[in-house]
C-alpha cells in the first residue's frame, strides 16, 4: 500500500482499520507458495540493487533500466530460464500488489526476459529406440568371462530389451524369477516366456 500512503492518511477513522484486512486479501490473491516465492524473488532484487548502489527509492517502484540490468546479470550467471522468469514475475508481482507502475511493462525489460528464455533454453533431445545392433556392440564391449559385474549388466539389458521391461520392473526382478542354464537364461515372470541365448555373438529368440 506504499503507493497510497497519502490517501490512507486522509481516510476517515472508521476506514483506517480496514487497511490491514485489505493487505491480507491482496496477499491471498495468489497461492501461499506463490506469494512466498515472489516475496523471496523480490528480496533478491532488493539485495542486488543495494549492493550496486541503487537508491532505496528506486527499488520500489523500480526503474526499467535497473531491472533490465538485473535480468542481464541473472542471464549471465544462470544455466536455465527459470531464475530469469522468477525474477521478472517477482518484481511484477510486488509492483502490482502495491499498485505501482511496474517496470516489467517496459519493452526493454520484456525483451530481456524473452532473450533470457531463448538463450538459456535447452534443446529437447529425442530418445531413439534401442536396436539389436546396439546390444551387440554393448555385448562385445563389456563381455568378459572373468567379470561378473559386466555379465550382470549385459544380462539386465538383454532381459529388459527382450521383455520390454521398464526400469522399475527390471529392478523388481528377483533370483527366483529365473532359471539359469549353461547357455540360456529363462525368465518366468510373464505369461510369454522369453529365452536369452548367452553365447558369443548372442541373439534373442523365443523358445
Amino acid at each position: 500500500m506504499q503507493s497510497h500512503l497519502e490517501e490512507i492518511q486522509k481516510l476517515p477513522e472508521c476506514l483506517v482499520g480496514k487497511i490491514g484486512a485489505l493487505t491480507d486479501l491482496l496477499d491471498d490473491s495468489k497461492a501461499t507458495n506463490t506469494v512466498l516465492k515472489y516475496s523471496s524473488g523480490f528480496m533478491k532484487w532488493k539485495r542486488w540493487a543495494l549492493a550496486h548502489d541503487i537508491s532505496k527509492r528506486d527499488i520500489l517502484p523500480a526503474k526499467a533500466l535497473h531491472v533490465a540490468l538485473y535480468l542481464t546479470t541473472i542471464i549471465q550467471d544462470a544455466n536455465y530460464p527459470s531464475p530469469v522468469i522468477s525474477a521478472f514475475y517477482s518484481i511484477k508481482w510486488e509492483h502490482d500488489v502495491t499498485d505501482f507502475s511496474s517496470p516489467t511493462n517496459s519493452s526493454i525489460v520484456k525483451n530481456m526476459l524473452e532473450s533470457g528464455k531463448r538463450k538459456l533454453a535447452k534443446p529437447v533431445g529425442k530418445k531413439k529406440p534401442i536396436k539389436v545392433e546396439h546390444l551387440t556392440k554393448m555385448y562385445h564391449s563389456l563381455h568378459s568371462a572373468d567379470n561378473l559385474y559386466s555379465q550382470r549388466t549385459i544380462c539386465a539389458c538383454l532381459l529388459a530389451f527382450a521383455r520390454f521391461l521398464r526400469s522399475n520392473e527390471l529392478l523388481n526382478l528377483r533370483r527366483s524369477d529365473f532359471q539359469i542354464l549353461t547357455t540360456r537364461v529363462f525368465s518366468f515372470k510373464s505369461a510369454k516366456q522369453i529365452s536369452i541365448k548367452m553365447t558369443r555373438g548372442f541373439r534373442l529368440q523365443e523358445p
